[in-house]
């Protein structure tokens, strides 16, 4: 008598990612050839997306116990992933923006509009859900119109961004070091009305936006070596390397086989709900390579970065995801 249980890995058709599935115990005869055989051979993966694929690894990567596509009872809809970290639980929907490549020629965009119709997905999706911890999970799988930076998150959230100065009404000049970014009051789809202030009820079930993304992470002897060789040549030249050389320099460093990146990591960077009707705990999505940004005085703010993530922009490491 023979016993499997855990996760069985396998490849998603024509994407060459390598993921993995819960597969429930089972128990098999060895008389029981043919079924252990089919078995054993590669299930297709449950995944509709590589934004799900990649939240399932980063999943596991860090952790996490998780589900996919659990029904809830006394809901009618199904999110994509039932999330648990100890005592703590949430659900998470995985949106994400299809490959679109820029047409040529110049031409202006709106980098924000992409977020807030992946914002007006979520809302759709959680909108019955005010009982529990959700988050929105957002990802760009290559499209060109589309930022989910920090910035563009909350702009797609609060309003979009700007900035603010002081003028001394007797000079009519601008007040010395009083510039700040702020959100405008426009197009947030967490407010419902500017003035008086209001937030959107039916968006406050979303705990945060979260952008899955693959790090980059840097290879420190990359930067020593360019560091040696940018001294080498100051001494040489007497000047600084100019932009271009610059460039010449990195790209022979990985002609020579150093390369500027270690390897690629699952990562998250997490945009904190101000009106959510349950805030997401500190405890969850705090990886090595994850960041956390939050309004803290009016201000948006970084209030978390990882261990490996700081430690990279220490070096001088410029990967990114």
């Amino acid at each position: 008598m023979g016993c499997c249980s855990g996760r069985i890995y396998m490849k998603e058709d024509g994407q060459g990612r390598t993921t993995t599935y819960p597969l429930p115990s089972f128990t098999c005869t060895i008389a029981a050839t043919p079924t252990w055989k089919f078995l054993a051979m590669p299930i297709q993966t449950p995944f509709k997306t590589v934004s799900e694929e990649l939240l399932a690894e980063y999943l596991d990567g860090h952790q996490y116990d998780w589900d996919y596509e659990p029904p809830i009872a006394g809901k009618s809809k199904v999110p994509d992933f039932r999330v648990r970290r100890g005592a703590l639980g949430l659900l998470c929907d995985v949106k994400e923006r299809s490959p679109k490549t820029a047409p040529p020629g110049a031409r202006a965009f709106d980098p924000i509009k992409c977020g807030r119709k992946l914002i007006e997905s979520g809302r759709d999706k959680f909108v019955e859900f005010d009982d529990r911890l959700c988050a929105l999970v957002v990802f760009n799988n290559g499209d060109c119109d589309t930022r989910l930076d920090p910035t563009c998150i909350f702009g797609a959230m609060l309003g979009r961004p700007g900035f603010s100065w002081g003028v001394d009404t007797r000079t009519g000049r601008g007040v010395p070091g009083s510039a700040h970014g702020v959100f405008l009051e426009r197009d947030g789809k967490m407010v419902s009305h500017y003035r008086p202030f209001t937030p959107r009820a039916s968006t406050s079930n979303i705990s945060s936006v979260i952008a899955l993304s693959q790090y980059r992470v840097p290879n420190p002897l990359f930067e020593e070596a360019f560091d040696e060789k940018s001294a080498e040549f100051l001494n040489r030249l007497g000047r600084e390397l100019t932009f271009g050389e610059e460039c010449e320099l990195r790209y022979s460093l990985i002609e020579n086989s150093i390369p500027m990146t270690l390897k690629d990591v699952a990562r998250v960077v997490v945009c904190v709900n101000p009106f959510a009707r349950h805030p997401l705990p500190d405890q969850l999505f705090n990886g090595p390579y994850d960041e956390r940004w939050s309004i803290v005085d009016g201000q948006l703010r970084r209030v978390f970065a990882g261990g490996q993530l700081k430690a990279a922009s220490l070096s001088g490491g410029s990967a990114s995801g």
